[in-house]
C-alpha cells in the first residue's frame, strides 16, 4: 500500500499545500486544527503538539489514517484485475472523499 498525504488531505478537503517547512509551521497549525475539527473522536494523546511542530509528524499521522481507511475499504484500491501485481509492485490507495468523517468511532 502506498499513500500521499498531500492527495489525502485534497480529497477530503482540507489544506493539502503551504504547510511543509518550518516558514509554514501556523498554516501546519492550523490544518492540525482542521484535522481535529473534522474528527473530534480521534485520540491524539497529546501527539498534537508534534505535529504543529513537524510536517513529518502530521504527515505520519495522515498515513496512518489512509492505512485505517484502506483497512476499512474506503480507499480506491487496484482493480481486480492488478491486485496480484498491486501485492507485489504496491498500489497508491486514495481516500473517498466522505471517508474522512468514518475514521474514527
Amino acid at each position: 500500500m502506498e499513500v500521499y498525504p498531500a492527495a489525502a488531505l485534497r480529497l477530503w478537503g482540507l489544506a493539502s499545500r503551504s504547510y511543509k517547512g518550518r516558514s509554514n509551521r501556523p498554516a501546519l497549525g492550523l490544518l492540525v486544527d482542521e484535522l481535529q475539527t473534522a474528527l473530534p473522536n480521534l485520540a491524539w494523546q497529546g501527539h498534537d503538539r508534534a505535529c504543529r511542530d513537524s510536517d513529518d509528524a502530521f504527515d505520519a499521522v495522515v498515513c496512518a489514517l489512509l492505512a485505517r481507511a484502506a483497512h476499512l475499504g474506503l480507499t480506491a484500491g487496484p482493480p481486480v484485475h492488478l491486485k496480484e501485481r498491486a501485492a507485489s509492485e504496491g498500489w497508491i490507495h486514495l481516500p473517498h472523499p466522505a471517508s474522512l468523517s468514518r475514521l474514527t468511532g
